[in-house]
């Protein structure tokens, strides 16, 4: 995968001539600051992530995948040994896909920073830094999704089990980011119809269902208050309403349990 972005106004000779004056250099070597990870069949970034403790965010916003990327068996990633070193490994990944490496200036320095290419990668990505999502995983409140009373629920209905809770609003309503984070899925699902779903991070997601209009893309990061759908009755509904659910770790939980 080929990445382009705007380099520094600076001859190659020149930028290399400049590099030692952007690091601040420590006589012990420093381990890389990323993993090489192969990806097995049938594997996924979120269990990547999980596996090394990370969110599928940046572990995506790492490998500079823009719009959640096409995995594939034996791909390889690069996985930050920590939050810190996100911006470095996704400047390693810009490398290799030029054909180069960063690798000989970390094998020799040691809390090094790239004050130009920083502002250059921040500036080429159209999604938030980890920085951002780290802060809203673990300290951003969710809000309502879209302004109503609740008609039904969550909990058994029947003798079926309603995993989320519905909002009636007229057609065309505007349905927002309950929380930050990347849209994961935009589609059809059977009897929920048109469906948004977003990760935000440390196996929190958010679904929001039978949309009429569904506006944010897959991969997109989308802000809180962002407006991402809009209120419809696709699938099984028997009025314009929105389906909204929140699942912790693949379980279906109240989602009135996390809003104000």
């Amino acid at each position: 995968m080929r990445v382009s972005f705007p380099r520094p106004p600076l001859g190659r000779l020149a930028l290399l001539a400049a590099l030692p004056l952007l690091f601040q250099t420590s006589p012990a070597a420093a381990e890389l600051p990323w993993k090489e990870y192969s990806l097995l069949p049938g594997e996924t970034a979120q269990e990547v992530a999980l596996r090394f403790s990370l969110s599928e965010a940046d572990l995506l916003w790492a490998n500079d995948f823009r719009r959640g990327g096409d995995l594939e068996a034996g791909m390889t990633l690069l996985v930050p040994r920590s939050g810190e070193e996100l911006l470095a490994t996704l400047l390693e990944v810009r490398a290799r896909s030029r054909g180069e490496t960063t690798e000989a200036l970390h094998a020799e320095r040691k809390g090094f920073t790239f004050p130009i290419l920083e502002m250059q990668a921040a500036a080429a990505s159209p999604v938030a830094p980890s920085t951002e999502s780290r802060s809203h995983q673990k300290e951003q409140a969710f809000i309502w999704p879209l302004k109503g009373e609740v008609s039904s629920g969550f909990g058994r209905r029947g003798r079926s089990f309603h995993n989320g809770i519905d909002i009636p609003a007229p057609k065309g309503s505007p349905i927002v980011a309950a929380r930050s984070g990347r849209v994961v899925f935009v589609g059809s699902i059977r009897g929920f119809g048109k469906t948004i779903r977003v990760d935000h991070g440390n196996g929190v997601e958010t679904l929001y269902a039978h949309c009429t209009a569904l506006l944010a893309k897959k991969g997109e990061w989308v802000r809180q208050g962002q407006k991402i759908a809009t209120v419809g009755r696709t699938g099984r509904a028997t009025c314009n309403h929105l389906h909204f659910s929140v699942f912790v770790g693949g379980k279906a939980r109240d989602p009135q349990g996390f809003l104000p």
